[in-house]
């Protein structure tokens, strides 16, 4: 499920572009709000201050109420112009290092936790005594009453590729489930069947403790089945099943969905990789690539939704499953850049860079830069003369702030003639320093 967007936005004025961190609307704050008084006697304590101060001095104006955008970031830049280098590594640095930290809810995903420190150490537990012959002969005794009258196990993992049907006494009327879920008490879902002639089979589901099983891979040209859901009150979703790759000029099959994570507390399983789409010839168009599954939904109250399932190439990037009451969305997949193209104009010659929807999605949301990065790579992989560091300053500052900013623009424009500069500078600049933006 794609995440919603904000209520509110900032719009830019022509001209203006991608210029909106709480760094430089900090120092707009300052510039136009702070009287410029005068300096006491210096003391050492306070040399940073005014080591602050002085550029601001240099800039302010009573004129600075009202101003547009655009004005504003014009005297951003005059006092950015004023710091001193320290100074300026300084500011530079403190903005990179809070544009790496993680999302909301993405630095703590207490499903992963209780899974790594609780579950998983259990369930490795139990398998080991369901080996022994004690574990055996005691499992036996106490799952086959349930096996009789529902068709699933108490206590267990569900059997892997099962795709038979429930004839027990109760279990043939439905909603009980069948030997392909785990165990109604403890134990993951078996894995869904690969697919032979169509779509995989949907992974098996968990009962009250477990993690849904992953989808099956489809067949040529078919989609993977869907993960299974994670156990009612605490699980996993199962990840997608893959697409199968397209034949020849085929398209690759879409990925399978994520399973829902567990109702109390469970991440949503990640969504299946899109196939890849059959190669071409001079006769036959080559096929496109699957898109990659949705993310599985997290659980209702702890639980991050899953991460989308890549797309085949040329496929679209599966959304982020939405996430629990106290749960972060999902990460939408790559890829995140729909084509490039170079333009030539009067001052020189600009790449534009069009953003898939999924890219969209992750652009300009809290601790995306992992993503950013990502997508940066998929321009270079088409581009690869633009790998450069001011051009690649350029993408990553657009993408933290210019569909923030703008939401919706056509292209993200890049131009390898702007001097790479600190990170002050840039968003002082509005992401396009050393001259005025592209006139288109």
């Amino acid at each position: 499920m794609q995440t919603p967007r904000r209520g509110t936005t900032v719009r830019t004025v022509p001209g203006v572009r991608a210029a909106g961190t709480t760094a430089a609307l900090s120092a707009l704050v300052l510039l136009g709000t702070t009287p410029v008084l005068p300096a006491p006697a210096a003391q050492a304590e306070w040399d940073w201050a005014i080591d602050f101060a002085e550029p601001m001095a240099a800039v302010a104006s009573p004129a600075v109420a009202g101003l547009d955008l655009g004005s504003l970031m014009a005297i951003a830049q005059a006092w950015v112009d004023q710091l001193d280098p320290s100074t300026n590594a300084l500011f530079s640095g403190a903005i990179d290092t809070v544009l790496g930290w993680p999302g909301p809810g993405q630095s703590l995903d207490a499903a992963a936790w209780f899974d790594q420190l609780i579950y998983s150490p259990l369930h490795a537990g139990l398998q080991e005594w369901l080996a022994s012959p004690l574990g055996e002969f005691s499992a036996t005794l106490i799952n086959a009453p349930f096996v009789t009258l529902f068709g699933r196990d108490l206590i267990g993992d569900g059997i892997d590729g099962f795709d038979g049907v429930n004839t027990s006494l109760f279990g043939q009327w439905g909603g009980f489930g069948d030997s392909g879920d785990g165990g109604f008490l403890f134990g993951n879902g078996g894995v869904g069947i690969a697919g032979i002639d169509g779509a995989g089979g949907v992974g098996g589901d968990a009962g009250f403790f477990g993690h849904g099983g992953a989808g099956g891979v489809g067949s040529v040209g078919a989609a993977g089945g869907d993960g299974g859901a994670g156990g009612w009150f605490m699980g996993l979703g199962g990840v997608g099943g893959a697409g199968g790759d397209g034949e020849l000029g085929g398209d690759g099959g879409l990925g399978g969905v994520g399973g829902a994570g567990g109702w109390w507390l469970g991440g949503g399983g990640t969504g299946g990789a899109g196939g890849l789409g059959g190669d071409g010839t001079t006769d036959v168009a080559a096929g496109v690539g699957g898109a990659g599954g949705a993310g599985g939904v997290g659980g209702l109250l702890f639980g991050r939704g899953g991460d989308g399932g890549l797309g085949g190439d040329g496929g679209a990037g599966g959304l982020g499953g939405s996430g629990g009451l106290l749960g972060a969305a999902g990460i939408s997949a790559a890829p995140y850049v729909h084509h490039t193209q170079w333009v030539s104009y009067e001052d020189g010659t600009s790449l534009r860079v069009y953003p898939t929807d999924t890219g969209r999605t992750e652009a300009g949301e809290p601790g995306t830069l992992r993503q950013g990065e990502q997508a940066w790579s998929e321009v270079v992989r088409r581009n690869p003369e633009a790998n450069t560091a001011g051009m690649r300053a350029q993408f990553l500052c657009h993408w933290q702030f210019a569909e923030f900013i703008q939401p919706g623009k056509t292209s993200w424009n890049l131009e390898p003639w702007r001097p790479d500069v600190s990170t002050a500078n840039l968003l002082a600049n509005g992401c396009n320093p050393g001259g005025a933006e592209e006139p288109f």
